[in-house]
């Protein structure tokens, strides 16, 4: 049984746009709505309760494309930046919520998490 869940969207400004008709429109504000949607994952898993705060704050758009090399560095320069912790949590995050949409991205972010944690970890 596939369950719904509620869908919060804020409101915002809507600047420069063409609409169908062909009319210009300098910015007109876009309400704020909430709706259902299909509930994709896994039954039984409870409350959603991830969330990412910072897009793109491991390396933009295409990091799990790159080579292992080129992501290892970036991790090291944010691990030295932000902490082990941090990078961790946010690759786990990565895997949990691309295990069932995209698996690939989330065995390269699995693997690289433990990665983080075994070389950065204190017991050395």
């Amino acid at each position: 049984m596939v369950g719904k869940i509620r869908v919060h969207k804020r409101g915002y400004i809507r600047r420069g746009y063409r609409r169908k008709d062909g009319t210009w429109v300098d910015k007109a504000k876009v309400k704020p709505t909430s709706y259902l949607m299909e509930d994709r994952g896994k039954p039984g898993h409870g409350k959603k309760i991830i969330t990412i705060k910072d897009k793109g704050s491991l390396g933009g758009p295409g990091f799990f494309s790159r080579d292992e090399s080129y992501r290892r560095a970036v991790e090291r320069r944010l691990v030295e930046k932000d902490g082990r912790r941090s990078v961790a949590g946010k690759l786990t995050a990565l895997y949990v919520l691309q295990r069932r949409t995209n698996p690939r991205v989330a065995e390269k972010a699995r693997s690289d998490m433990k990665w983080v944690n075994k070389e950065f970890s204190k017991k050395k």
